[in-house]
């Protein structure tokens, strides 16, 4: 199952001065041996590590104001020998003892972990050992763009180089730079974009070069002799100028060109002549970035987009398959700002930790400030199945397009049926600006009365102009909202959650108090969240108290919230995350009440079963159509959730300690007669059986008597088989009232 959490910010740095440099204002990268740390290179103020599981920082290195680093920061552990503190001062005996000392350690394998980070930073690489080490300055002969770590080697630091030449470096334990000897005429052109390591041994290494017009080389690096050779090369984006590049671990190439187009392609097929076709982004990120992750099957990006606020989108890149598999809006609380840097952090059994920067702009469009946040992408383990494919379709029209549907789009004349939906769009959005909501919805009714199906294109449409004229940018009600038009298309279940920003409920319904349509789309709209349904509990709650005329009771919008689907697996969590122990209890409150009225009707299932006017008979299973209980079954599972969510706060506060105990007192003679009924489900079973056997041998018998006696029959014979079937036997049509299902729970 493909996923994005939401993701959780861990830092912000500001960006006090304008900068000439077009490099990232932060940039982010894992520490190599430690899951749960990551290392941040902010320009003009530092190299900062952080604890991921705790958010906090555990390790800065302060630079100048005026520092610009070149390359993205590694850091990595190694181990040394110890060294004693030596700022005393010693004398000839002390320092002989302490070199005897460090050989009898060095002899015996004694050893230190240390934390080496670097970075680049002109033409020089910058290193810091241990927590509060010194600085250390590698010089080169041209300016660093990347910088790696090879686990395996003997020569940890492998750095690119070069202005119009490309040079590589091998930096050894002790940071001695070893230049490698280069072809001559690979090709490239004077900016390499990206650099990767895609392999590493002990011996030797692969690494990925892509300059600015999508040339391809592939190198194997060898250590030993310090040579470089080339193994493969291609072109990516068809020789068009491209924005941004990115390598996964396993190879496959992403880019995004000029024109807002992604391309896509394996390094192991760089030899064939074949290419991917690009996909179109629709709403192309503000600054071009892209992560390229890595996948057992179909090749994943993670494309950043503002719309219709800054937000992650995992898609598969082929034009074949061009496919958003889930999304996240990376702030709740603001929407501005673009993304401007993705890394992968660290990976644990199919999920990766993803770093994103969200930069931000003041109005003099110079200084802001860099948000860092972090967020989990699951990825399936065996790559992308046709079930996770399900539910993708309106985001990804929303999101990509493939170059063949641009060029029908372009190319095509429109047909009346578009041309009637393009009418009747600018009819309502004509209305509504003239706050004429009655003749905008007598429009769409008049309308939709003569039109059987609408395109998959339109109701996102339609969607976007209601909610467009009702809300301004903030989500806030502003205009005029036709309110009759989205019930319609709700009761017509066209209308997916995602066709609005991030939920038709949460962002569309709720800021215009629609309820009525709220409560029809619980039922109707089976791909509402989790999140949105806590929301909408809060919402009720909140105005409750407020008494207002269009907010629906807490018992109303739960009894629609459990008569719909089964809830989420992240409800639960959600439930935690979302609702404070004061409105949890309110909600166990409730909860408990219901259970109370189910324990009161708990044996009405028993009576009158064998009465054919069931309602004249039985008055209380009448009342209790009409008190509409939720089903026992619903009322239990939702009660159990919230206290598997909230039962450590509800321990500690003490309004919900008398809630707790009513809710014990009520379950306890349902789970015994729920007991109870599962001991009848035999006997039960067996007179339904013996029924139905009875019923067969009497026709069997009918049978056998009118074939002997002719068609006609006599009247005597008829009554005499009537009678075989009544007295002897329970009717049919009485025992079949009393159905097992109806006495499980």
């Amino acid at each position: 199952m493909t996923s994005i959490s939401a993701p959780t910010q861990l830092a912000t740095f500001a960006q006090p001065h304008a900068s000439s440099s077009k490099l990232p204002h932060v940039r982010l990268s894992p520490v190599v041996g430690d899951a749960r740390s990551a290392v941040a290179a902010v320009q003009g103020d530092g190299v900062w590590t952080y604890d991921l599981s705790t958010l906090r920082p555990t390790t800065s290195y302060t630079v100048p104001p005026s520092t610009v680093f070149s390359t993205s920061p590694i850091s990595y552990w190694t181990t040394r020998s110890p060294v004693k503190d030596t700022t005393e001062e010693m004398d000839v005996d002390e320092e002989e003892e302490e070199e005897e000392e460090e050989e009898v350690s060095a002899k015996s394998g004694k050893t230190e972990k240390e934390r080496v980070t670097l970075v680049g930073s002109g033409k020089e690489v910058w290193v810091w050992r241990g927590e509060e080490g010194e600085k250390e300055v590698v010089s080169l002969s041209s300016p660093v763009h990347d910088i790696h770590h090879l686990t395996s080697s003997p020569l940890p630091i492998l750095a690119v180089s070069g202005s119009s030449k490309v040079q590589i470096h091998l930096l050894d334990p002790s940071f001695k730079s070893h230049p490698v000897s280069v072809p001559t005429s690979l090709g490239l052109s004077d900016t390499v974009l990206v650099s990767r390591i895609v392999s590493s041994t002990e011996e030797l290494c692969k690494l990925v070069l892509v300059d600015l017009v999508g040339k391809v080389v592939v190198l194997r690096v060898t250590y030993d002799d310090k040579r470089a050779e080339r193994v493969s090369e291609g072109i990516i984006g068809e020789g068009k100028k491209l924005t941004f590049v990115d390598v996964s671990q396993d190879g496959v190439i992403s880019a995004l060109d000029g024109q807002s187009r992604l391309h896509c392609r394996d390094i192991r097929e760089l030899s064939s002549s074949a290419t991917q076709s690009p996909i179109h982004l629709s709403h192309p990120p503000s600054t071009p970035a892209l992560l390229s992750l890595p996948s057992a099957g179909k090749p994943l990006v993670l494309v950043p987009t503002p719309h219709p606020t800054p937000s992650l989108l995992l898609a598969i890149p082929l034009a074949t398959l061009p496919t958003v598999l889930s999304s996240t809006s990376v702030s709740t609380f603001t929407a501005s700002g673009s993304i401007s840097h993705l890394s992968v952090l660290a990976s644990r059994g199919g999920v990766l930790t993803v770093g994103v920067v969200l930069s931000h702009k003041n109005s003099d469009g110079e200084s802001g400030r860099s948000v860092i946040y972090t967020c989990e992408v699951g990825l399936p383990e065996k790559g992308v199945g046709m079930s996770m494919l399900l539910g993708t379709q309106t985001k990804s029209k929303m999101y990509l397009a493939s170059e063949s549907a641009l060029g029908e789009n372009k190319s095509g004349a429109k047909s009346a049926a578009e041309k009637a939906e393009d009418e009747i769009i600018s009819t309502i959005t004509t209305n509504l600006k003239r706050k004429d909501v009655a003749s905008a919805e007598r429009a769409w009714t008049e309308w939709s009365a003569k039109q059987p199906v609408f395109s998959e294109k339109f109701v996102p449409r339609i969607v976007e102009t209601i909610f467009s004229a009702a809300l301004n940018d903030e989500g806030k009600q502003v205009g005029s909202y036709a309110g009759g038009v989205i019930r319609d298309l709700v009761k017509t279940r066209v209308v997916s959650d995602g066709m609005w920003k991030s939920g038709v409920v949460i962002d569309g319904l709720l800021p215009c108090g629609d309820w009525e349509t709220i409560l029809l789309a619980l039922n109707t709209i089976p791909t509402i969240p989790s999140s949105t349904v806590i929301a909408l509990i809060r919402a009720s709650l909140q105005t409750s108290s407020t008494t207002s005329t269009t907010t629906p009771t807490l018992a109303v919008l739960l009894r629609e919230i459990m008569s719909g689907p089964s809830p989420a697996p992240t409800y639960r969590i959600d439930l935690r995350r979302e609702l404070n122990v004061e409105e949890a209890t309110s909600v166990l409150c409730q909860f408990v009440i219901w259970a109370e009225a189910h324990v009161e009707r708990r044996s009405d299932s028993l009576e009158g079963w064998d009465v054919d006017n069931e309602s004249e008979s039985n008055p209380k299973s009448a009342s209790n159509q009409e008190a509409d209980l939720p089903s026992l079954e619903s009322v239990i599972t939702h009660s159990s959730l919230l206290l598997d969510a909230h039962l450590p706060s509800f321990l500690s506060y003490e309004v919900s300690h008398t809630q707790l105990e009513r809710l014990q007192l009520a379950l306890e003679p349902l789970i015994a007669i729920q007991n109870d009924y599962r001991k009848l489900r035999g006997p039960v079973e067996a007179v339904l059986t013996l029924v139905r056997r009875e019923n067969r041998k009497a026709e069997e018998r009918e049978s056998n008597r009118k074939a002997r006696h002719g068609r006609g029959g006599s009247k005597k014979a008829a009554g005499v088989a009537g009678a075989a079937g009544g007295p002897n036997k329970l009717p049919e049509e009485v025992v079949g009232k009393w159905k097992v299902e109806d006495l499980v729970f």
